[in-house]
């Protein structure tokens, strides 16, 4: 029974390094081949002439509005100037002015003689006051300050501290004398009239996401751009197929791509709630997208 038992156990019994040096050997040599030839077939594609897919877009059917087609420039200030253009300045330029001119700060002697602002100014001012947060300080005074430790040169070279001072303090957009009583966004009234007159806003975007879902999405997005047989072919890297499926085999390989992306703070309440995420503590969405190996 011994001698059987002994027969039968070593029947059974495997020595497990010998196992794992002879998988690790044939695991190498396979592996080493494949690499060696998706290497050689990189070589390959490097000597040949590379061309890439180009995007074919036709400017007259894109579905944007004619003043952004037809900029001269295609600098940040152009894209501001949509919805901040000159008529809009020239409505906060006179009641600035008129305000001033109006105050009872006029006489006052330690102030700098007041000089009336233009267009230009009150554009150089908007960008002065849309700087500040990239260089936050604890006081106004200290963008202009000449210490070494907080200085930022760049202020002084757009203004000097009490000439901007002074266009902080007269800025208005609206008659005092007219004013309606109760009516809070008075002061502002003007400039949001004129804003959702225009629509400026809702326009430029509506109009590019038109533009994209028409003329875009439908070629090279979703799943219908393309079939299964130009996915494998075309859209599928030698290394993913070594990696999540075998070389010879003929299987389309699709990758689950999850990310945040953030957004602003919504002013609808339900969509605030519904983009708030508690792991990050801010407004994100979080898109799901299926993408070919070579993305």
């Amino acid at each position: 029974m011994d001698s059987e038992s002994g027969n039968e156990s070593g029947d059974y019994s495997y020595d497990e390094s010998s196992d794992e040096v002879e998988y690790s050997s044939d695991w190498d040599e396979e592996y080493t081949a494949s690499f060696e030839k998706i290497s050689t077939t990189r070589r390959n594609l490097r000597k040949g002439n590379f061309n890439p897919r180009l995007f074919s877009f036709d400017s007259s059917s894109c579905e944007l509005s004619f003043t952004i087609k037809n900029l001269a420039l295609e600098t940040p200030f152009d894209f501001f100037k949509l919805f901040f253009d000159r008529r809009l300045l020239e409505t906060i330029v006179k009641e600035t002015n008129r305000f001033h001119a109006n105050s009872a700060w006029t006489s006052y002697s330690r102030t700098a003689p007041w000089i009336d602002t233009t267009i230009n100014e009150m554009y150089t001012f908007l960008a002065t006051v849309m700087l500040m947060p990239h260089s936050k300080k604890n006081r106004i005074c200290d963008y202009w300050s000449t210490d070494h430790l907080i200085a930022t040169p760049i202020f002084a070279e757009l203004f000097t501290r009490n000439r901007f001072r002074a266009l902080l303090t007269n800025l208005h957009f609206n008659k005092n004398q007219n004013q309606i009583v109760k009516d809070s966004l008075y002061k502002i009234q003007s400039i949001i009239d004129e804003l959702k007159k225009r629509r400026t806003v809702s326009r430029v975007i509506d109009s590019a996401r038109t533009a994209i879902i028409k003329h875009f999405v439908p070629k090279y997005l979703g799943f219908s751009h393309l079939t299964r047989r130009e996915l494998i072919d075309n859209h599928t890297r030698p290394l993913a197929k070594l990696l999540f499926d075998q070389p010879s085999e003929d299987k389309a390989i699709i990758i689950l791509d999850g990310t945040y992306i953030y957004v602003q703070k919504s002013g609808n309440n339900l969509l605030q709630r519904r983009t708030y995420s508690l792991h990050k503590d801010r407004a994100l969405i979080k898109p799901m997208m299926f993408v070919s190996t070579d993305s």
